[in-house]
């Protein structure tokens, strides 16, 4: 009974490494990156991760100035070529920044391309301003 016992508990301890491996080593970073300041300071990086079932912004390490509409924005427009008047022309939101500090992630939409778009931006809406922005390289 004992040996069968312990036979369980180390199958079960051995399946639970297997699973929790197996789904780590599918996790990708597809993109990653740091931002630019346009209108206001910003600093940290980000991450977009694939895990074969669903894709989400990271978020590390963020800081910024406080605003009340700020968004984030995947857009088709460089960094180099946003503005505060064309920030959000042709953009996806990704919705309202949950924090101006701190690590925070976002749901991509699986039937968001990212291919159609080259930055990713902090905007408030409300002001049309652009906080920051980061191109979107391919890792």
């Amino acid at each position: 009974m004992i040996t069968n016992l312990k036979s369980f508990f180390i199958l079960a301890l051995l399946t639970s490494l297997f699973v929790s491996t197996n789904a780590f080593a599918e996790t990708k970073i597809v993109a990653q990156g740091t931002w630019v300041k346009k209108t206001q300071k910003i600093s940290g990086s980000w991450q977009i991760v694939d895990n074969g079932k669903s894709r989400e912004l990271q978020l590390l390490g963020f800081k910024t100035k406080k605003a009340p509409d700020l968004q984030v924005f995947l857009s088709p427009q460089t960094v180099e070529a946003a503005s505060n008047k064309n920030a959000v022309e042709k953009s996806f939101s990704l919705g309202k920044l949950k924090s101006v500090k701190g690590n925070q992630t976002y749901a991509i939409p699986p039937e968001v391309e990212l291919e159609k778009y080259s930055s990713l931006l902090i905007h408030c809406k409300k002001y049309s301003k652009l906080w920051g922005a980061a191109n979107l390289k391919k890792k």
